[in-house]
């Protein structure tokens, strides 16, 4: 899972909103960033946010395509797309407020007949200005 001990500690016993769950790199304008997955608060930004926010959504995009499968790695999957964003965005908008908007393509397969079931359009807000993920939602819409 995305959160290993050291992480989950920081982020629920400690509520450490600051603490880096993980990064990324990300060039930008001609300057290397490193794009970052904070535990963040519910309500703004961040792991907490997503998960209080979209958890839900993210888990049924791993039923849809596999009925009954391990819904756990909702965040493992969340945080895929968001690198995918980076790497191969679909569409982008912004920035605006110093946020940018991205999207990436994600193809489901189901795990037991091996076949592909549909694709998704993530939706992934980036703060390009504090360097972080702000939101991820599993859309259907391909664009910003």
């Amino acid at each position: 899972m995305l959160l290993d001990p050291v992480d989950w500690a920081q982020c629920h016993t400690f509520n450490n909103a600051s603490w880096v769950i993980i990064d990324y790199p990300l060039w930008w304008d001609g300057v290397k960033k490193t794009m970052k997955l904070k535990c963040g608060i519910s309500g703004t930004s961040g792991w907490f946010h997503i998960r209080d926010g979209k958890m839900d959504q993210w888990k049924g995009r791993i039923t849809q395509a596999t009925p009954g499968a391990n819904t756990d790695p909702w965040d493992d999957l969340m945080w895929w797309g968001a690198t995918m964003s980076l790497d191969y965005p679909y569409s982008n908008s912004g920035p605006t407020n110093g946020k940018v908007c991205m999207t990436t393509q994600i193809d489901m397969y189901n795990l037991n007949t091996q076949s592909f079931v549909y694709s998704f359009f993530p939706t992934y807000s980036w703060s390009i200005t504090d360097d972080r993920l702000v939101t991820a939602i599993p859309s259907t819409n391909p664009g910003c």
